[in-house]
Order: C-alpha cells, then structure tokens, then sequence
C-alpha cells in the first residue's frame, strides 16, 4: 500500500468480497481482495459471509488480523449479514476483537473469542480468563495449569515486547471432548 494518505473515494464499491471462512485459503484471499480494491482507491469494502460455513480460530484471528490492519489504514468494512451467519462465526468478535484490557464480562467466557491486547494489564486478564475457565471445566493438575499459565502469558508477552507492535491479537478454543486447549497469535 502506498504511504500516502489517501483521500476517501467517492467510487462505489466493487462487488462485495465473498469470504469463503471454512477455507485454510480464506485469509490469503481475503487480504488480496482487499488489496486490488485499495490499487482502485476503493476505502469501503463490503464483505459477504455464508450464513452456512463453519469455521476455525486460526482463520477467524487472521482475518480479525487483517481486518485490524486495514481499518489503521482508514478503510471502512460493511459486514453484510452478519446475523444471518452461523452463531460461531459472529460469536468469534472477528469483526470488533474484544479487549482484554478492559475488566467485562466477556471475560467470563474468553474461548472462541477473538481478543486484543496492548497492556501488561490485559495479558495478565485474559491468562487468568483462559486459566480460570479451564480450572472450572477440567480436572488439571497444578502444576499442569501452572505451565499453561506460563505458555499464555509468555506468548502474549513476546507479542508486544519482540513484534515492535502496539497490540496483539489473540483467540482460544478448549475442546472439552479431546481435553484440548489452543491458542492462536
């Protein structure tokens, strides 16, 4: 992308981007879609989902990734029939990343969520989210949850002390069913 500031076109839209999130492919297309309608000067993008697809953490936090980029770079996102999509889909946050920063109640519940992080404070929210619900729904020994607090947290960390980035982004799953836990970054 250019690094000139860009003025807002008065250009409509091309046709919506059709975002195909079941797919591993998803986000690498998704950023060039994006990317062929900036070369046009094309800053409102609407975005079109299946109401049927299913999806991952690892697609949903890197599109909420790219998402995140491109509105830094003053581009607009119309997110057509979002509540026509699959409650997993909208309940990701993909589209406006919950913020570990701030103490609420979608701490309760951090899995399958897509959040951000920029503060000391956040990491240390969001590790005792992850490590208080699996603590509840598992039956882990200590010095197990002791070692996934430490993962968490040193994974969050790294992000903002080694990326030279102000914040992360981050989503979790807990497959009770297999006993697993995931973090994407």
């Amino acid at each position: 992308m250019k690094n000139r500031m860009r003025k807002k076109s008065n250009k409509s839209c091309l046709k919506s981007i059709f975002v195909d999130i079941s797919s591993l492919e998803a986000p690498k297309k998704f950023n060039q879609e994006i990317w062929h309608r900036l070369q046009r000067d094309i800053l409102d993008i609407k975005i079109e989902f299946n109401s049927a697809q299913k999806t991952f953490p690892n697609i949903c936090l890197l599109i909420a990734g790219i998402i995140d980029y491109y509105r830094e770079q003053r581009v607009n996102f119309d997110f057509q029939d979002l509540n026509n999509a699959d409650g997993y889909i909208t309940n990701t946050h993909f589209y406006t990343p919950c913020n570990a920063d701030i103490k609420s109640e979608s701490l309760n519940y951090p899995f399958d969520k897509v959040w951000t992080f920029s503060t000391p404070e956040g990491i240390s929210n969001l590790t005792d989210a992850f490590v208080d619900k699996i603590r509840t729904s598992e039956v882990v020994e200590e010095g197990v949850l002791r070692g996934i607090t430490w993962c968490i947290n040193e994974t969050m960390d790294n992000v903002l002390q080694h990326a030279n980035i102000s914040k992360g982004l981050i989503m979790g799953q807990h497959l009770k069913d297999s006993h697993r836990i995931t973090a994407v970054r």
